[in-house]
């Protein structure tokens, strides 16, 4: 197929992404830094039916060690490995910033190789989307809500930990879950960025405050339950958000609220029990 556009004599042969569902009403083009060129095309289309979700809910613990930790409201729990693709493209951009600086400034030299650098990064870039992309709409199409934690990314992008966190590409999976949930009706939920998740045992309600990085895994002084730092958070993470289940009332469920003052004397009430996951 190919495209033709005013003021520009013949036709443009184009790689399609994919068929269009009707007649474009305008296109824009846009060169980009590698020296591409992209088509946008506007259409009209009728929306596609959202899929049926697998689970009521699920809360998720966004890591570095693990790009996401799920723990789903039937107690089954995964982790997603992350991509890492800068770390893996160090080794060629160091070559290519060494050559970049090689050369003389306007030369054609100069010219192929920035864009050979733009082109690696934009395949970087490429690969978050698409792992990005493809996690989001798994989470979305398989919740009937999703819970989150409120990740204060510009600020860990100040810390030593920063290129690690822009590898991660945090931002771009939560905000397309949000859009997919607006676009499904499901629901969102982002908890306080303040929530001890990962300082309260998920069994008992125990808070024993932060932990360093390098312990991954411990064992619950108060109860003995042997916790993952991840997936303990992501339960707690589900708690917050009122849609984990605690045994009440004859076996009944019972939606509370994760507080990080008083939370020992809420557990205490009659009939109130910690949500009982295996670990």
């Amino acid at each position: 197929m190919f495209l033709r556009l005013p003021k520009i004599d013949g036709e443009i042969k184009l790689r399609w992404s994919r068929d269009l569902p009707s007649r474009p009403s305008s296109v824009t083009v846009m060169l980009h830094a590698d020296g591409t060129y992209e088509a946008s095309f506007v259409v009209k289309t009728e929306p596609k039916p959202a899929p049926k979700p697998r689970h009521n809910a699920c809360g998720i613990d966004m890591g570095l060690e693990s790009l996401a930790s799920i723990v789903y409201s039937d107690g089954t729990r995964e982790k997603v490995a992350p991509l890492r693709a800068l770390r893996k493209a160090e080794r060629r951009l160091r070559k290519l910033n060494k050559e970049l600086s090689r050369r003389k400034r306007g030369s054609n030299n100069y010219s192929k190789t920035r864009q050979a650098k733009a082109r690696l990064y934009a395949r970087i870039g490429a690969q978050r989307r698409d792992l990005a992309y493809k996690l989001a709409s798994k989470v979305a199409g398989e919740n009937q809500a999703v819970t989150m934690e409120t990740l204060c990314v510009k600020g860990l992008m100040r810390t030593r930990m920063g290129k690690s966190v822009a590898d991660a590409a945090w931002s771009t999976f939560t905000d397309r879950v949000d859009a997919l949930c607006a676009q499904w009706g499901r629901k969102a939920i982002h908890i306080d960025r303040w929530c001890p998740s990962s300082q309260v045992c998920s069994q008992c309600g125990r808070r024993d405050g932060p932990k360093p990085l390098n312990v991954r895994e411990w064992e619950c002084p108060n109860c003995g339950a042997f916790l993952d730092r991840d997936y303990n958070a992501a339960l707690n993470i589900l708690d917050a958000a009122g849609l984990a289940e605690s045994l009440n009332a004859r076996g009944g469920d019972v939606r509370r609220r994760l507080a990080s003052a008083g939370r020992d004397a809420i557990a205490r009430e009659a009939g109130t029990h910690r949500t009982a996951m295996p670990h």
